[in-house]
């Protein structure tokens, strides 16, 4: 990014003036000495090149853009769902995440919780979800992420499933199978399986090359993290089930 004009240079640092006075302000007759203006000159400039510089590096060509389609919670930051292209309800969440996924693509969900209550669907091949990281939670009521895409990606969130025998299904969605989708720092905690598929064993498809990756597990009692029909091609890699360092994921 370039600029046209850069601050005043000023090198004396002045004085800071007190807290009173910084609170209650110049009143009528008070004549403020001089270190009280260089401080403020030699602020302005540091604060000003300070951003000048940290801003010198981004491309002019991105100002204003977000590689992706934003959804954003409805207890988001107020600046993100300012410009967010999808703002979800307190409930029922899964209505506007279904909307913003049927476009595919890249989408990005904030920070923020998602109650959802319904199935939500991963249907477009090569789309790519990527949360903010712990503080973006999917709490999932009954209800679970439904996958009939291929090689689709999902990153950096966390999900809490309650009352649903698993938090993500391998599906077949009009005849379409998921393969090849990778899962990398999802935090899942659930009552029963995490990832499971409703694929028969003698079946070609669902879940086929699946990659895990440094997920973290907590399942019920008896339960496995992921319960696959079919274990063809499947890689497991960094993964922690109910605290413990693991990688064998898959019951059968």
């Amino acid at each position: 990014m370039e600029f046209v004009h850069s601050p005043l240079f000023w090198d004396n640092d002045g004085k800071e003036p007190s807290t009173t006075l910084k609170e209650e302000g110049f009143s009528a007759g008070y004549k403020p000495p001089a270190d009280y203006f260089n401080y403020k000159w030699r602020n302005d400039y540091n604060c000003i090149s300070e951003l000048q510089e940290k801003l010198s590096g981004v491309d002019d060509n991105l100002k204003g853009t977000v590689r992706g389609t934003v959804v954003a919670s409805f207890d988001s930051d107020d600046t993100i769902k300012a410009y967010a292209d999808y703002v979800c309800d307190e409930t029922n969440a899964q209505t506007v995440l279904n909307q913003a996924f049927a476009n595919g693509g890249k989408i990005i969900l904030a920070e923020g919780t998602y109650n959802v209550s319904g199935p939500i669907f991963v249907n477009v091949e090569g789309m790519e979800i990527v949360g903010s990281g712990y503080n973006t939670l999917i709490n999932m009521n009954g209800a679970e992420i439904s996958l009939h895409s291929n090689y689709a990606k999902l990153s950096d969130f966390r999900i809490i499933s309650t009352n649903s025998d698993y938090a993500f299904i391998f599906s077949v969605y009009q005849g379409q199978f998921s393969r090849f989708c990778d899962f990398d720092r999802i935090n899942i905690t659930c009552d029963k399986n995490a990832i499971v598929d409703n694929i028969e064993a003698s079946e070609t498809g669902g879940g086929v090359g699946a990659k895990i990756t440094n997920c973290i597990f907590n399942v019920g009692s008896g339960y496995n993290p992921c319960n696959f029909e079919k274990m063809d091609n499947k890689f497991y890699s960094g993964n922690r089930v109910n605290g413990v360092f693991n990688d064998v994921l898959a019951g059968v």
